[in-house]
């Protein structure tokens, strides 16, 4: 792979990955903010004190028998706070590699010659093609890219993981609470566990959920699936978008291995 075409690979890459986390980070943002006081329900008085241990959020949320208390906030604010780290080094590389490619890296330049042979009386032509130029990135660029690339791959891994988990248990537990809140029995507890998909269950959470008190209220309402789905998927794509760029950045570094000392 040469340098230019890996530089158009890279700035492409970058600025997907950098969108996505983006997109994560405002889509999960919106759905915690709506229901992040309708969902801190595990405060508990002990004596005359009274515990609040910050349930918030709509991840690894927990069907009781009073309330459905959403997660510690710790793990929203992780998801959400989590991708800034990816857009930092998106923005950074990103905005160096689509320079090049749109203002300062030019392709190979072909030179041609003609040179005359007086004893054949014939003209020779000669196609020479440079193979350095003063716009070539040093050949020891590309090994951090691809270190930053394996880790930056581990840490949305690790995001993606957490967030996947806790919208699979937020899923399951919420199934619980409509067969409480619908009273349901029979059949219709086997198709509500079995039959309704995710979004299917966090649509009828956006109608049927009651807000526990006047100042834990939703002014509006959203659409949770729509916005818990878009980090769902975002945050899986930036992971293979990583690996694309350390594949790409460690193919660099193999094509110029003969060029570092």
């Amino acid at each position: 792979m040469d340098q230019q075409k890996a530089e158009k690979y890279l700035s492409r890459l970058f600025s997907l990955v950098g969108v996505l986390g983006g997109a994560i980070c405002i889509s999960f943002g919106i759905a915690q903010y709506h229901w992040r006081d309708v969902l801190d329900t595990c405060g508990t008085y002990r004596g005359t004190l009274y515990e609040d241990p910050k349930c918030g959020c709509i991840l690894f949320g927990t069907s009781t028998a009073t309330y459905f208390t959403g997660g510690h906030i710790a793990v929203c604010y992780w998801t959400v706070y989590g991708p800034l780290l990816s857009i930092f080094f998106c923005f950074i590389f990103g905005s160096f590699h689509l320079y090049r490619v749109c203002c300062g890296v030019s392709p190979k330049r072909k030179v041609t010659r003609t040179i005359y042979n007086h004893r054949s009386n014939r003209s020779i032509e000669m196609i020479a093609q440079s193979d350095d130029s003063m716009d070539d990135i040093s050949p020891y660029y590309w090994i951090p890219i691809g270190v930053i690339a394996i880790f930056m791959t581990i840490y949305m891994i690790v995001h993606a993981s957490i967030y996947t988990a806790g919208y699979e248990i937020s899923c399951r537990q919420y199934r619980q609470e409509i067969v409480k809140y619908t009273q349901a029995t029979g059949p219709m507890v086997q198709a509500i566990q079995g039959r309704l998909s995710c979004n299917s269950i966090f649509d009828i959470m956006d109608y049927i959920h009651p807000d526990v008190s006047y100042d834990k209220r939703r002014i509006d309402r959203i659409n949770t699936p729509f916005a818990l789905g878009i980090p769902y998927f975002c945050t899986w794509v930036s992971v293979v978008g990583w690996i694309a760029i350390a594949y790409v950045a460690f193919a660099r570094a193999r094509a110029t291995r003969e060029v570092r000392v």
